[in-house]
């Protein structure tokens, strides 16, 4: 009897290192992956999904938290908006029910003759598309009534120097026309014969009780580009004179 005691608790002492040796190597089996573990408990991630893993009395549950993938929207940018033309027009010419009219105290008058008017249909496209109304209408007809109701005409020679010889009498009379209407900075081009003529007409200033107008004229042609700086002020009738 006594033997048989003695070999029962041999056989109890040799099974107990082999029972925690296999449930240290059955840990190992279920805590295995690229997450992290905790003995019957196994986390990690898959992509964009969370991987729950647990084993109870042998057998696996998976439980799976996927997040909704990330998108990129690209959002197509707003073309700038086109920069608005702000014209600043001599102080004679005002807005009147949405379009441009003369100053009534600054209404031209009919002038005698002796005076030169500007008959270039291409003055009256450039001027007309920048007045507009009735008052853009008239531009660059200078005879019978429409030279009585807009001004532009010019007493004698208004610009000297070669620039002045190179042009006639009616070229000049539109260098005051664009005086008399153009927006200050605005730049009025327009071809007679084999010139091109530019005038840029500057602020308009008062002087001794009328106004005046600085002016840049470019003249290119056969000969050559040629430019000149003037000053022209206005007479009441609307009639521009060398300052």
């Amino acid at each position: 009897m006594r033997r048989f005691i003695l070999l029962a608790a041999a056989a109890v002492v040799f099974a107990a290192p082999a029972a925690r040796a296999h449930g240290h190597d059955d840990e190992h089996e279920h805590g295995h992956g690229h997450g992290w573990g905790h003995g019957d408990k196994e986390e990690y991630w898959d992509g964009n999904c969370r991987v729950e893993r647990k084993w109870k009395h042998g057998e696996m549950e998976e439980k799976r938290k996927c997040r909704a993938p990330e998108t990129v929207v690209v959002v197509p940018a707003q073309p700038a908006p086109p920069p608005q033309v702000v014209y600043v027009y001599p102080p004679w010419i005002v807005r009147q029910q949405n379009e441009y009219v003369y100053a009534p105290q600054y209404q031209p008058q009919q002038v005698v003759t002796g005076v030169s008017y500007c008959h270039s249909e291409a003055v009256g496209q450039v001027l007309g598309g920048v007045v507009g109304g009735a008052l853009g209408s008239q531009i660059g007809r200078g005879n019978g009534r429409t030279a009585a109701t807009i001004g532009g005409a010019i007493a004698g020679v208004l610009v000297g120097g070669d620039v002045g010889r190179r042009m006639d009498a009616g070229n000049q009379a539109c260098l005051g026309q664009v005086l008399e209407v153009a927006p200050v900075n605005h730049r009025v081009q327009w071809v007679e014969g084999p010139s091109t003529y530019v005038v840029v007409p500057a602020q308009a200033v008062m002087r001794h009780g009328t106004y005046c107008r600085p002016y840049t004229v470019e003249v290119r042609g056969p000969h050559g580009v040629q430019h000149t700086r003037g000053n022209a002020c206005r007479r009441g009738d609307g009639v521009w004179i060398a300052a």
